[in-house]
């Protein structure tokens, strides 16, 4: 299969039917009546002239939620398999994000600082904290730390040429978020930033947060790089696939859509 055209592309593989009491903070404080919500799971493709880069890795058969697309299907829909990935960017490292990481052999992974620190330390492993990273997950990233593949990242990382990285706290104490420029526009990639459209437009915290007041500085943030004019993508919304043309998926929960052209970005050297 001829690989895809060069763009940025969602790939959802699951999706969970939980509560809005279940994914906000002290839901009861806003005095609304509980109701039920999907929280869909993604993992992001960058088909770019500088190479193929992932933006987290979505989770495996270890993690507590049925697979509908299995990773390698998920990159096969875009023509492509686990030895093309070049790069992955790590956005947290909850298990949601961090699965899959053992057959991604040829890869480097792009952590960032402090948020590699912090799940390293002795603070990472408390409980509240500790049910966030499933038994064996961080243990993945550390052989590729062993093996020389990790790099850890500061705000505004270059990745490639239009691609970038800024830092996104209050979920976890590291977060980054992923910007992608390119000659037809501007996403943020927001990762677990903001999980749904919902957290924005109500100013409403999730429920998983090491730091609330960190949560809503990236709110903020995430604010002004909208009134700038760059698309935020939260990272759990359900509504991405029917916003995006699909590249892949019959209108049920798998599906891979593009949500920007990268056609018209060249190829640079870090130096340019």
């Amino acid at each position: 299969m001829k690989v895809a055209e060069p763009g940025v592309y969602a790939v959802r593989f699951a999706r969970a039917e939980t509560t809005r009491s279940n994914m906000y903070l002290r839901y009861r404080s806003y005095r609304e009546e509980d109701g039920p919500m999907f929280c869909d799971f993604y993992f992001w493709v960058l088909v770019h002239p500088e190479g193929i880069i992932l933006f987290d890795t979505g989770f495996d058969d270890r993690y507590p939620v049925s697979i509908q697309l299995g990773f390698e299907d998920g990159l096969a829909a875009l023509g492509l398999t686990t030895a093309d990935v070049d790069q992955v960017v790590v956005s947290h490292l909850h298990s949601d994000h961090t699965g899959n990481i053992p057959r991604l052999t040829g890869a480097r992974f792009l952590v960032p600082e402090q948020e590699w620190r912090f799940w390293t330390s002795p603070m990472g492993r408390r409980g509240l904290f500790a049910g966030e990273m499933l038994e064996g997950y961080l243990g993945d990233l550390a052989t590729v730390e062993r093996e020389g593949r990790l790099q850890t990242t500061g705000p505004g990382t270059r990745i490639a040429a239009g691609v970038r990285t800024m830092s996104a706290a209050g979920h976890t104490a590291g977060s980054q978020i992923l910007i992608v420029d390119s000659p037809h526009g501007s996403i943020a990639l927001a990762s677990d930033a903001a999980h749904f459209r919902e957290e924005l437009d109500l100013d409403r915290p999730f429920s998983i947060a090491s730091n609330v007041a960190d949560m809503y500085t990236s709110f903020d943030m995430l604010r002004e790089l909208e009134r700038q004019g760059t698309t935020v993508i939260p990272g759990h919304e359900s509504t991405i696939a029917d916003a995006y043309p699909r590249v892949s998926g019959d209108g049920g929960v798998p599906a891979v859509v593009r949500t920007l052209d990268l056609t018209g970005i060249k190829r640079t050297t870090e130096e340019d």
